[in-house]
């Protein structure tokens, strides 16, 4: 088994496990037998791009989504972000506000932190003179 096909199984797992959905459930979705699907999880069969696409439509994720390395940092992110869309339309804005205002926070504090230093630099070229 290639290592892209060991990621491949293990996002299938992970990602369904993610979204609390069975191997039976997704397998339904999928339109699949339970069996077939716990073959593509264990990497006993080699998933063509139709299955790829039906596990991606299945599990409601970008098809590239299968084949991230989860042992990148950005994982944890990406698997809180997954977490996220299940939220109601009210709560996902909400967090998106708070989101926008503390990046806005950011911004302004790294205009200032600018801003104070080029002032000190004034000052100490006064000093010196």
């Amino acid at each position: 088994m290639t290592e892209l096909h060991k990621i491949f199984c293990g996002n299938i797992k992970r990602l369904r496990g993610l979204k609390s959905i069975s191997q039976v459930e997704l397998a339904d979705r999928m339109q699949i037998r339970q069996t077939t699907l716990s073959r593509l999880e264990n990497g006993k069969t080699e998933p063509g791009i139709g299955t790829m696409e039906k596990v991606a439509l299945a599990l409601e994720v970008p098809i590239f989504d299968l084949f991230v390395n989860p042992n990148i940092e950005a994982l944890a992110i990406n698997e809180k972000l997954l977490k996220l869309t299940s939220l109601n339309s009210y709560d996902q804005k909400l967090l998106e506000a708070i989101i926008d205002n503390f990046l806005e926070k950011q911004r302004l504090e790294e205009q200032l932190q600018l801003k104070m230093n080029k002032r000190l630099d004034e000052l100490k070229e006064v000093r010196h003179k």
